[in-house]
C-alpha cells in the first residue's frame, strides 16, 4: 500500500505476512512409577505365548536402562555368562557413547539370559522372534505392542513404553547415589568434558556392577 492507496491488482502488501505459528511444545518424558512399572509387566507377560520375547525384552529393559533397540539387536556372541552376572556388549548404537559394556546382576533376569544362551536352537539373536521390519529395525513392531499394551494401563503421553524405562534407571541410579559419570556410561550418554572422553577408558568392571545393582525389577 502506498499513500492509503492498494497497490492495480487489488492485493494486500501485507498477504501472507502472518505471524509463524509457535510449534507445540512436547510433553516431557517421564519414568514409571514402581506401581505402573509392575503392571506393564504383568500386563507384557500375558501375552508371552503369542509373543515369546516381548515379556523377556521388558525385564532386561526394567533392569539395564538399555534402548530398546539396544535390546533388540543383542546377538549370542554380544553376551558374555559370567555366573551371576551376564555382561551384554553393545556394539551398534545411537551414538558413539552407546557402544559400551552393561552387565546384568538381576538373580532372575540373568537366568532369563542364561536360558536363552543355553536354548539358541542355533540362533544368532538373543531375542530370534523379533523381525527387521519397518526402518529397518528389529524393535519397531515390539515397540508399537508394548505401546498399545501400556495405553490399556497408563493414558499419561507422557509415560513411553520403552523409554520410561530408561528414564526409571536413571532416577534409581540418581537415588542410590551413583557417580553421575558411571551412569552416563551405562545409559550410553556422552560426558560432558573433551578430556574425559578422549583420555578416560570408563567405569572399572566393579563400578559398573556395584551401580547397576540400584536398577531393580519393580516389587
Amino acid at each position: 500500500m502506498l499513500n492509503g492507496y492498494l497497490p492495480e491488482d487489488k492485493r494486500s502488501p501485507w498477504e501472507g505476512l502472518k505471524p509463524k505459528k509457535t510449534e507445540p511444545v512436547s510433553q516431557k518424558r517421564r519414568a514409571f512409577t514402581e506401581r505402573e512399572a509392575k503392571v506393564v509387566l504383568e500386563k507384557t507377560k500375558e501375552r508371552h505365548g503369542k509373543f515369546p520375547d516381548d515379556f523377556d525384552v521388558s525385564l532386561l529393559l526394567a533392569v539395564s536402562g538399555l534402548r530398546l533397540e539396544e535390546a533388540a539387536k543383542l546377538k549370542v556372541e554380544d553376551c558374555t555368562d559370567q555366573g551371576k552376572v551376564v555382561w551384554l556388549h553393545i556394539k551398534e548404537a545411537k551414538t558413539e557413547a552407546g557402544k559400551r559394556r552393561v552387565p546384568v546382576v538381576d538373580p532372575a533376569v540373568v537366568q532369563v539370559l542364561k536360558d536363552r544362551l543355553e536354548d539358541r536352537n542355533g540362533e544368532d539373536w538373543l531375542f530370534p522372534a523379533l523381525k527387521a521390519r519397518s526402518y529397518n529395525k528389529r524393535s519397531h513392531t515390539l515397540s508399537q505392542r508394548l505401546g498399545r499394551t501400556l495405553r490399556l494401563i497408563v493414558k499419561d503421553k507422557s509415560v513411553v513404553a520403552s523409554h520410561s524405562w530408561r528414564h526409571r534407571a536413571r532416577t534409581l541410579l540418581e537415588q542410590g547415589d551413583v557417580n553421575p559419570w558411571i551412569s552416563d556410561w551405562l545409559m550410553g550418554h556422552s560426558r560432558p568434558g573433551e578430556g574425559l572422553n578422549r583420555y578416560s577408558k570408563g567405569p572399572s568392571d566393579q563400578q559398573l556392577i556395584d551401580a547397576i545393582k540400584h536398577i531393580v525389577l519393580p516389587e
